[in-house]
């Protein structure tokens, strides 16, 4: 059996003496003890209980700040890529309307070096040409004299 604790004559809860006085008190006074007891560890568990539903529940709020403020970082990222597509589409538009003119440039382009080519032949053949008309211009010199 159990002592009755609370040092009070150190019979046991179970009647441990046999004699008379307080024989019906005793076990009563045990069974205060052992409700007072129960009474403060539930009181107790119910105390850990609550600070642990407690904590979790902290936990659970801050897990549902952390997802608004995730929807709203997602929500901002996603009007920043619809403001990509947007943009995006219109330099499409933009190059799509550009290239016939990238087209144009590329012909100049290859126009130019065309003419550059004959340039460079004319200027060659007009080299030549001045050399003759000098040489018909200018007198011979006289050998003879």
């Amino acid at each position: 059996s159990e002592s009755s604790g609370g040092g009070s004559s150190g019979a046991t809860a179970g009647g441990g003496r046999k004699g008379g006085g307080g024989k019906g008190k005793r076990p009563e006074d045990a069974r205060v003890d052992l409700h007072v007891l129960a009474e403060d560890a539930f009181g107790k568990v119910s105390a850990a209980v609550k600070g642990e539903l407690q904590v979790v529940s902290n936990e659970y709020q801050v897990l549902g700040r952390m997802n608004a403020a995730a929807a709203v970082k997602y929500g901002e990222m996603g009007e920043v890529v619809a403001g990509l597509g947007v943009f995006m589409h219109s330099l499409r538009q933009k190059d799509e309307s550009l290239a016939p003119f990238l087209a144009q440039l590329e012909d100049i382009d290859a126009q130019v070096a065309t003419l550059e080519g004959v340039v460079a032949a004319l200027d060659k053949h007009t080299g030549a040409l001045e050399g003759r008309f000098k040489r018909l211009v200018t007198p011979p010199e006289d050998t003879w004299g």
